[in-house]
């Protein structure tokens, strides 16, 4: 048996969304766990004032739990914030950690600081325009702001507004393992450009994948497996 593998999935999905590369991985010889996190799939969450620091927490105890003592973490999109804190809070359990399509810091352009405050106020601005177009204009305000899961968050849009309050690269900086980006060439959710710039002054490795996007490793799970299968 190789490596044990945990991957961590993105907000609004769940551990089951990547059973085709959970699958895979599994017929190379490795042991792979996909658990959903707590307030999707099966996984309650336990009080809506949930932070980061609540799922490296959970991840925690999955990994006591499981009998775990060191794995490979696979993290997409906010899977990826959680598996970089959890990384560098317990370095002697991570043999590696992989991102793909994980946010590293949040874009501060006026437009984007404009439209985040419109939001964070409730839509207040957006109750304002005609009713045919308000959802219309909200979806394209969260689109436009990087923070399209925010709008599809529904009962946990505290918990997510809690998350993204922290920075995941202050953390990434201090990072004391492998580190490698495994990114959709294609990716509009998160970029790649902002991310190569961060690897060139990192550690990281970076890799660009093309032909595929933000869904790169559960809708890509073979392109994934090309890339993510160089760095195991």
């Amino acid at each position: 048996m190789r490596e044990t593998i945990i991957i961590l999935h993105g907000w609004g999905l769940r551990g089951g969304k990547y059973i085709n590369l959970q699958k895979l991985l599994e017929n190379k010889g490795y042991k792979v766990y996909a658990p959903d996190l707590p307030g999707f799939g099966a996984e309650p969450i336990k009080n809506l004032h949930m932070n980061l620091d609540s799922y490296v927490e959970f991840v925690e105890s999955f990994m006591e739990k499981n009998k775990i003592g060191k794995a490979v973490i696979v993290g997409h999109s906010f899977g990826g914030r959680v598996g970089i804190k959890f990384a560098w809070k317990n370095p002697d359990k991570v043999l590696k950690l992989i991102l793909t399509g994980t946010p590293l810091q949040r874009d501060r352009s006026f437009s984007k600081k404009i439209a985040f405050v419109a939001s964070k106020t409730g839509g207040k601005v957006l109750k304002l325009l005609p009713k045919g177009i308000n959802n219309l204009a909200r979806k394209s305000i969260y689109r436009t702001i990087g923070e399209w899961d925010y709008y599809k968050a529904g009962d946990l849009k505290e918990i997510f507004k809690n998350i993204i309050e922290e920075e995941p690269i202050k953390y990434f900086k201090e990072l004391n393992v492998p580190v490698f980006l495994i990114w959709g060439k294609d990716d509009k959710t998160v970029p790649q450009e902002p991310i190569k710039q961060i690897a060139k002054i990192s550690k990281a490795h970076f890799v660009s994948v093309p032909n595929t996007n933000h869904r790169l490793p559960y809708m890509n799970p073979d392109l994934f497996w090309q890339s993510l299968k160089k760095v195991l």
